[in-house]
């Protein structure tokens, strides 16, 4: 993935919840695992992934990329092991007969699935696979790369204060404002509805889906409210939501499993993109889980 580089000083960073790939309103949500290619540059502490909402239609064309390389690969294995395997008991000439044959199979397979990916891409689109390329966290800085311009904008806009300095990106920041400035809005009379109390943006986190959309409330609740009590009680909300879906598996796992998953769960949540009092929550009531098994 080439795109457009953009860096953040922090561990915390403002998602756009737009579609990344398309622009589109999402309805679901993907992770994006850190980039093969940054594994070893990145901290040891580095999240191993992020969440990003997104739309269906682009999920769709995303896991048909996705399945082309993970198909391919397996198809190329098993002609190799099966090739291998005739070649030493009776045939060495039809072991590497198999052995090509498995892997001419394999690009086809993968051949044919992008396309299917390609075909899928609508003109909004800015790549049949992830519109996102995860490169973790340094030690100093959380860095991504987008396929789309747009949302690289967007995503540098909402984190303007944290941003690794880059005269590219603060380039795009201002060719992004001036578009938008060149684009009138219509004038019309904009009622302003009565602030949120604690028990509406409660109500109204709990019907958002989607980690990433959730967090992006709690963020907003959080700056509406200064009082430690009202601040609590959202935290605590939306605490209860993330704990029940961290320990659903819970349910199914007994002894030392049970172990590994709590420090699996205190690991993500440690390393994750979340607010800090919910952080702080979340990784209060799992050690307390763990130090109790």
């Amino acid at each position: 993935m080439e795109g457009t580089l953009v860096e953040v000083a922090s561990r915390r960073f403002a998602v756009p919840l737009d579609c990344p790939c398309c622009g589109a309103t999402p309805d679901t949500e993907i992770s994006v695992p850190i980039a093969r290619s940054a594994r070893d540059r990145a901290s040891a502490d580095s999240a191993r992934g992020v969440d990003f909402p997104y739309c269906a239609h682009c999920v769709a064309h995303v896991a048909r990329w996705d399945s082309a390389g993970v198909a391919s690969s397996g198809i190329v294995v098993i002609g190799i092991v099966a090739g291998g395997a005739i070649a030493a008991a009776s045939s060495p000439a039809i072991g590497v007969t198999v052995a090509l044959a498995g892997i001419v199979f394999a690009v086809v397979i993968a051949t044919s699935r992008r396309a299917q990916a390609k075909r899928a891409v609508r003109e909004s689109c800015s790549a049949p696979g992830k519109a996102i390329a995860y490169l973790g966290w340094s030690g100093s800085s959380s860095a991504f790369r987008f396929e789309s311009i747009s949302y690289a904008a967007k995503f540098a806009e909402q984190n303007a204060a944290k941003l690794v300095e880059n005269p590219a990106i603060r380039k795009l920041l201002e060719r992004y404002k001036l578009a938008r400035i060149a684009v009138p809005t219509p004038a019309a009379a904009v009622a302003i509805p009565p602030p949120l109390d604690v028990g509406d943006w409660i109500a109204k986190i709990a019907k958002t889906s989607g980690r990433v959309a959730r967090r992006s409330a709690l963020a907003r609740a959080l700056e509406a409210f200064r009082e430690p009590r009202e601040r609590e009680q959202v935290v605590r909300a939306v605490s209860a939501i993330e704990l029940a879906a961290l320990l659903a598996p819970l349910e199914h796992l007994t002894g030392a499993d049970k172990q590994r998953h709590l420090r699996a769960a205190i690991e993500q949540v440690r390393y994750d993109n979340i607010p800090d009092e919910l952080q702080q929550e979340l990784l209060r009531d799992l050690e307390d889980r763990l130090s109790r098994l």
